[in-house]
């Protein structure tokens, strides 16, 4: 058992040294940020939820949940409530991955189609995936589009940080990145999904074609939405339906 101490708290790891590599330095890096300070803890005073320790961490190949102790502002003028929040975050870290808002020279926008396990159905989204380490987030979208529809960079194309997204704020504990990349070309040859992957295919459609399926609740992705809201506030994008 390893011993941490974070703001005067005893935090414990069990058998941390044994976690295989990217378990191990995740877990690690759970526990360094509470303990410098990287990772706000809050204050119940101000009525936040405050982070006063770890009751329990859960590793595995992909990410890891923990489970914090906290205290819970009081209500009615009744004092802090004390009690356990867990949260789940990709083992990468915070800043966990990339989704690629891929335009081709002529305005379109490249979907996958994607058949996504926990939502037990096929979802049309924009290309996006989980950082492998070192890797930046520009690199990131490159490799996913890449891999997922055969999107591939021009000598014209350009690389715009769309800003970071919080997918689920409740659960989560990730801030992946959404970056638009333009003039790009699409060959179907270059498609090489990960084993874990069930893609089906791609699609290019037109802006005002995608404004059309998230109206319709057909596109209900919101990395997908997100992007391409910020690529028309950006104009980076462009539709008849979308007037400032």
């Amino acid at each position: 058992m390893k011993s941490f101490s974070v703001e005067g708290v005893d935090v414990f790891a069990h058998q941390v040294e044994e976690l295989p590599p990217g378990q191990h330095e995740a877990v690690v890096q759970i526990v360094r940020e509470l303990e410098g300070g990287d990772l706000y803890l809050g204050d119940v005073e101000r009525g936040e939820i405050q982070i006063t320790g770890i009751r329990h961490i859960v590793s595995n190949k992909f990410w890891t949940e923990v489970e914090h102790e906290v205290l819970f502002p009081g209500k009615n003028g009744k004092p802090p409530t004390a009690g356990t929040y867990r949260s789940v975050r990709w083992n990468v870290g915070l800043d966990s991955g990339t989704a690629a808002l891929c335009v081709t020279s002529n305005g379109r926008v490249v979907l996958t189609r994607s058949f996504r396990h926990a939502a037990r159905g096929w979802r049309y989204e924009i290309p996006r995936g989980v950082r492998r380490p070192g890797e930046t987030f520009m690199q990131c979208g490159f490799r996913e589009s890449l891999e997922e529809a055969g999107i591939q960079e021009t000598d014209q194309t350009q690389v715009v940080d769309l800003g970071m997204y919080e997918p689920d704020t409740g659960v989560l504990m990730q801030k992946p990145r959404l970056i638009a990349y333009t003039k790009m070309v699409v060959d179907p040859q270059k498609v090489s999904p990960d084993v874990s992957e069930a893609i089906s295919g791609y699609m290019t459609v037109s802006v005002d074609r995608i404004l059309d399926m998230i109206d319709d609740g057909f596109i209900v992705d919101g990395y997908t939405q997100a992007a391409v809201l910020r690529g028309l506030l950006r104009g980076i994008l462009s539709s008849t339906r979308w007037v400032l």
